[in-house]
């Protein structure tokens, strides 16, 4: 089951990278305002539907700008092309780097993530922006980032990652401490102590 998930992944890719070399050809459609959807999306889907067909994937997770594949099964760790990965070991914030997403749609308040922000940035070493839940909860997993936080997620959007970092050694958690992240939105991933760190810090804020 997990080889399907592999050779559906990597089927998408093909098609992201091959369509990065005609990017002004692109067809792009808007779902609503700021989120788009463009040929390559529905593509690469429909290549990895005509993959899996009737079996569930696993959870894979695949970067093809530099044929990095993250996969998880619940049990059985979490993997970087093949290679085991473990969640970072860092402590406390103090020279952290964290991840996020920045709001964009207009339903969401930015004045609110603006709060949770400023209480985490001080002590940080930075903070990243991929662009892509899924790619930074990964990183998480990977121990490329300390930690990340963000706003209104989708389930389908975090679903492979929260298991990675999970499978990892980490904790995912909501603005709450409790597991509703996937019914809210709202999600801290990270090794447990800068978890704790984090929602202690987010929790405060937005008080």
């Amino acid at each position: 089951m997990l080889t399907m998930a592999v050779r559906a992944a990597r089927a998408a890719g093909t098609v992201i990278s091959r369509a990065t070399d005609h990017v002004a050809d692109l067809t792009i459609e808007s779902k609503q305002r700021n989120d788009f959807v463009s040929e390559v999306d529905r593509q690469a889907e429909h290549a990895i539907i005509d993959i899996l067909k009737r079996a569930y994937p696993d959870h894979q997770i695949y970067n093809p700008s530099n044929l990095e594949l993250y996969t998880a099964e619940r049990g059985g760790g979490a993997f970087l092309n093949n290679r085991r990965i473990r969640v970072a070991g860092l402590r406390n914030l103090e020279g952290a780097l964290l991840g996020t997403g920045f709001p964009f749609r207009p339903e969401q308040d930015l004045e609110t993530y603006l709060k949770t922000f400023r209480a985490l940035h001080g002590p940080l070493a930075g903070i990243r922006r991929a662009g892509s839940a899924a790619l930074d909860l990964a990183y998480v997993a990977a121990g490329r980032l300390d930690g990340y936080w963000e706003f209104g997620l989708r389930p389908w959007d975090i679903a492979a990652g929260v298991l990675m970092v999970r499978e990892a050694g980490g904790v995912v958690v909501d603005f709450s401490g409790k597991e509703e992240f996937m019914t809210s939105g709202n999600l801290i991933a990270a090794n447990p102590k800068i978890t704790h760190a984090m929602l202690k810090a987010i929790s405060q804020s937005l008080l």
